[in-house]
């Protein structure tokens, strides 16, 4: 419903992500677009809008939250 857009220089930071086995990013403030997917093992995800002050979303959308549930191996 919005443009989309990302950095224009590389900075390799998808790169880092896996290098350092981060499972999962979360960007973005919008008020109309929300997703998430994922690319190679590692969810990418934009931002939803939660709070009630200023536009959007669209109607027939829902406001809301995301929850990240975290759970640790044996190997700690």
């Amino acid at each position: 419903m919005e443009a989309i857009e990302c950095p224009v220089v590389n900075t390799n930071f998808y790169k880092v992500m896996k290098e350092h086995n981060i499972r999962a990013g979360f960007c973005g403030h919008d008020h109309n677009n929300d997703f998430g997917g994922d690319y190679n093992d590692v969810e990418l995800v934009y931002g939803r809008k939660s709070g009630f002050g200023g536009y959007g979303p669209p109607l027939g959308k829902k406001r809301g939250g995301r929850g990240i549930y975290l759970k640790l191996d044996e190997q700690g």
